[in-house]
């Protein structure tokens, strides 16, 4: 069970966290494709604030139809986690939200509005180092047997497969029914996937 839940609010870490991307590519997990640009943008990550909380659900509201997130385990409402938010010449472009559990942290969304220039890979940086910072051993995350492209994006950034919940898409759409029948690929969506990556004491400088 999560220590937070998905009610607790955190206050936001004071200043921004600067990141230099050096891998330009798709910013919405899994669609990893370069740049057609090749050109960097400056990427500032910061906490989740209260006053971000409107944009928050919004955002959520956009990407996946509702300001809600939910798995076969349990539900989410993003707009009142912990989070991350990435920012692009001041303007919020991204987002992350977790809660944490025990030794992992435990990511609850990733998205960006803006692709190929970075943004999910400075995320998921920032959300490593933040669970470092913590003393917490794993990043966690948990995508569908579908979304082939998040599979594909977050294995490449060092996640590895460590369980698979057969069933698990299909027991989640039961707590939110717009989740697709048939996701990415033309593929049914059905089960869960869980992807972990250890980021202490290895990533540890």
């Amino acid at each position: 069970m999560p220590e937070d839940g998905s009610r607790r609010q955190f206050p936001a870490a004071a200043g921004a966290v600067s990141v230099k991307p050096t891998d330009v590519r798709q910013s919405r997990p899994g669609e990893g494709e370069e740049s057609s640009e090749g050109a960097l943008m400056p990427i500032s990550v910061r906490r989740v604030k209260a006053g971000d909380r409107a944009w928050v659900r919004d955002f959520g509201t956009e990407r996946w139809g509702s300001d809600l997130v939910a798995y076969s385990y349990a539900c989410y409402v993003p707009s009142e986690l912990d989070g991350l938010v990435a920012e692009l010449d001041g303007e919020p472009s991204g987002l992350l939200t977790f809660v944490r559990e025990d030794s992992t942290l435990h990511i609850v969304s990733l998205d960006a509005r803006v692709r190929s220039v970075g943004v999910g890979t400075a995320l998921l940086d920032a959300a490593a180092r933040l669970a470092t910072d913590e003393g917490r051993r794993f990043l966690r995350v948990t995508t569908t047997n579908d979304d082939l492209d998040s599979l594909r994006f977050y294995q490449r950034r060092g996640f590895r497969l460590v369980d698979l919940m057969c069933g698990g898409a299909d027991a989640a759409r039961l707590l939110k029914p717009q989740i697709p029948r048939v996701g990415e690929h033309g593929i049914p969506r059905r089960d869960e996937v869980v992807l972990e990556r250890e980021v202490w004491p290895a990533e540890v400088a």
